[in-house]
């Protein structure tokens, strides 16, 4: 078995559970209450312009060229 497969199979009820949430059902059949998907928005945007940040770090801290383009290319590509 990969590390990947192992590791999957040992998350595996978390992984399902999560299918499960009221958050996520909720939004899946449309009855998600707006103000919650709106903090929900608010909160995604924010996680994702700090982690843009964290990638652009990663340019300057990588040792090789071809690692900084990586870390370029996905700080560049994050839209919040």
């Amino acid at each position: 078995m990969t590390f990947t497969a192992h590791i999957r199979q040992e998350a595996d009820a978390l992984f399902e559970a999560s299918f499960h949430h009221p958050f996520v059902r909720a939004l899946g059949d449309g009855t998600l209450d707006e103000a919650k998907f709106r903090h929900y928005v608010m909160q995604d945007s924010y996680y994702l312009n700090q982690f843009s940040k964290v990638q652009a770090k990663g340019v300057t801290l990588a040792p090789k060229m071809e690692l900084a383009s990586r870390f370029l290319t996905h700080a560049s590509s994050i839209r919040s």
